[in-house]
């Protein structure tokens, strides 16, 4: 099925990407000055060692990709996100985890210069989902419109539901930041995000999507009848050659099927049994070996009659 829509395309997004390489993280940043610094910040606001372990990594494949000029443009608005989502779940007091990622930047430095900026948003812990959604989908447009380009593109349950709530999302808050005069926060990021995206497509995509299952798990599921099948006509096959090669053997005979001008082929091969009659004998084979054989005698019989004459 062409251009088929399921988990391993989930995993071609954008944001899947950069998420995942920040999840994954680096080692060996701590003999870099804004390791310790970033560690005592984690400390104080009472982080497990397990998490401020993930941050650390996370900084620290941030502050590699900077030192080896490998920068991702937004790679600072995706650390600004997944840093949130993170704080957002382990500190004990939630409203202070857009603070705690404002001063991780400021210790974030390479040649005492601060590597990353954070959204010039107010962004607070009540409006931080929906415009990290925001973010999220306008990061992964260029690749919808690229697999969603026909209507009825086939995708399976996990697309279709994965793509549904950034729609929904959309759909509600493009209606509510319409308003001119609406000026929250979360409507300014939207605005913004979506600048020079087509709303249509935005709006509409997943109504452009056919939830059904791929036809590769079908062929899949027949494929090994196919080559089970494959399997008996080769031995069918390797049958009647190893038949011909015992036949051709017993009778110390090789295979030659040209002819000379003016003769006909010195050997004439045993042929195999047709399929009608296979397993009986064709006469043609005792026919020839008994012309042969009398042709044979008569000869042995004029010489021993010259012998006795003399």
């Amino acid at each position: 099925m062409p251009n088929y829509l399921g988990d391993e395309k989930l995993l071609y997004l954008q944001t899947k990407y950069n998420y995942g390489k920040l999840n994954k993280g680096q080692d060996f940043c701590e003999h870099f000055e804004f390791y310790d610094a970033a560690e005592k910040k984690l400390t104080e606001n009472k982080l497990i060692k397990e998490v401020s372990e993930q941050i650390l990594k996370g900084l620290c494949y941030v502050y590699r990709e900077r030192v080896k000029d490998n920068f991702i443009g937004d790679i600072c608005n995706y650390l600004y996100y997944w840093l949130g989502v993170i704080l957002l779940d382990k500190l004990s007091t939630r409203s202070l985890f857009h603070k705690v990622i404002l001063e991780l930047f400021d210790i974030l430095t390479y040649d005492k210069k601060i590597i990353c900026t954070a959204p010039n948003y107010n962004i607070d812990e009540h409006n931080f989902e929906n415009i990290k959604l925001f973010f999220d989908y306008s990061e992964d447009y260029d690749t919808y419109k690229h697999d969603i380009s026909d209507n009825n593109t086939p995708c399976n349950k996990n697309y279709m539901k994965y793509l549904q709530n950034y729609v929904d999302t959309y759909k509600i808050f493009q209606g509510e930041c319409s308003n001119v005069q609406n000026r929250n926060a979360y409507c300014d990021a939207f605005k913004e995000y979506f600048a020079k995206k087509d709303p249509y497509l935005l709006s509409n995509w997943i109504n452009m999507l056919e939830e059904k299952e791929e036809e590769a798990k079908e062929e899949a599921e027949t494929e090994p009848v196919r080559e089970k099948q494959v399997k008996v006509d080769k031995g069918v096959l390797d049958t009647h050659q190893s038949h011909h090669q015992y036949l051709d053997g017993a009778a110390g005979l090789q295979l030659d099927n040209r002819s000379t001008e003016g003769t006909e082929s010195a050997v004439t091969p045993y042929p195999l049994p047709d399929s009608a009659d296979e397993g009986r004998s064709n006469g043609t084979i005792i026919s020839t070996s008994c012309v042969g054989l009398t042709g044979f005698l008569f000869l042995l019989y004029k010489v021993n009659k010259k012998i006795t004459l003399k």
